[in-house]
């Protein structure tokens, strides 16, 4: 199993309450961890799924072996370094924890601010998108329980703001249209 594998086993694990169910939190630490772990596992490989007229085919690419080798193999190049020396470079250089958080995080929310939904690579068994939307200003009333308070409603005022926003269903092949 691969470095990736292995750090998304032990940030699974961690993930855990006493009860075995999972508790959604949020840890920059632990994202630099796996996006890091990522990035020094150069024979990581993903399935992705593509459908073209209808018909659904797996893919498989290497996604860390193709970024390492056009950044670690660009600097090494424009380093002056030889072939071998920049093909060594890619396949053995290890990262230290890197702040990716920020970076990814500033290159969704820059992505998307810009109009652009970005597109999830399809599962087998998920697919989906992320997007911003903007929202108008808006007043909206809500009723309380009797008990509550001496007030029957609160109103609230919400100014004008933006909201992410995600799209994600079922992948067609796992549809079935029962008649």
């Amino acid at each position: 199993m691969g470095k990736f594998a292995d750090k998304k086993k032990e940030i699974y694990a961690s993930s855990l309450n006493k009860d075995g169910k999972i508790r959604r939190t949020s840890n920059r630490r632990q994202f630099d961890e796996l996006g890091t772990a990522l990035l020094n596992d150069p024979d990581y490989k993903e399935v992705v799924k593509r459908t073209h007229g209808g018909k659904t085919t797996e893919v498989e690419t290497t996604p860390v072996a193709d970024l390492r080798k056009a950044m670690i193999g660009g600097i090494a190049k424009d380093a002056g370094l030889d072939s071998a020396e920049t093909a060594k470079l890619i396949e053995n250089h290890e990262f230290s924890t890197l702040p990716l958080y920020p970076v990814v995080a500033a290159m969704l929310e820059g992505y998307c601010e810009a109009g652009k939904t970005f597109v999830f690579n399809k599962r087998d068994d998920l697919q989906g998108s992320l997007f911003i939307e903007e929202k108008e200003q808006a007043e909206k009333t809500y009723h309380i329980p009797p008990g509550r308070s001496n007030e029957s409603t609160v109103t609230s005022v919400y100014g004008k703001h933006r909201v992410w926003r995600t799209k994600s269903r079922c992948p067609k092949h796992l549809v079935e249209k029962v008649k």
